[in-house]
């Protein structure tokens, strides 16, 4: 029974560092700065389920904000605490990429509170039906 929890453990690990490995890759090889953003192949509208995820984000409820993030993400960066409360998220209105998968990916602008604004890339999970956070990435 623990060889099988075990094993099970180490596969979603596995495929989260892949994912994560993976977007490290892609962020390494794309141009930074104000050219990146301009350069993502965006797909769309995020859909609502896409700014639900960001409204619980940015509850003050902790329970809330934490049902916002992957189970997975949460345990990769040993904290609960997902941003800092206070912070803005704006998904910008054609930056959603993939509907297809369990993954996908939105560009957005993020201030936590007392820092300037900075563009991100937020990847998402669908997990349970609800699209959670993955990993946000500087742009």
């Amino acid at each position: 029974m623990a060889s099988a929890r075990r094993r099970t453990t180490i596969v979603i690990v596995a495929l989260v560092l892949a994912t994560l490995l993976g977007g490290l890759a892609g962020y390494l090889l794309t141009p930074s700065g104000p050219a990146a953003a301009e350069e993502f192949d965006a797909g769309g509208p995020p859909p609502p389920e896409a700014a639900e995820t960001v409204r619980r984000l940015l509850s003050t409820d902790r329970a809330e904000r934490e049902s916002a993030v992957s189970p997975e993400a949460l345990e990769l960066v040993g904290r609960t605490e997902p941003l800092p409360l206070g912070t803005k998220i704006v998904l910008d209105p054609d930056g959603w990429s993939g509907d297809a998968s369990p993954l996908a990916s939105a560009t957005a602008t993020v201030t936590p509170p007392g820092q300037l604004a900075r563009r991100v890339l937020l990847g998402f999970e669908r997990v349970d039906g609800l699209w959670r956070l993955l990993f946000e990435e500087e742009l």
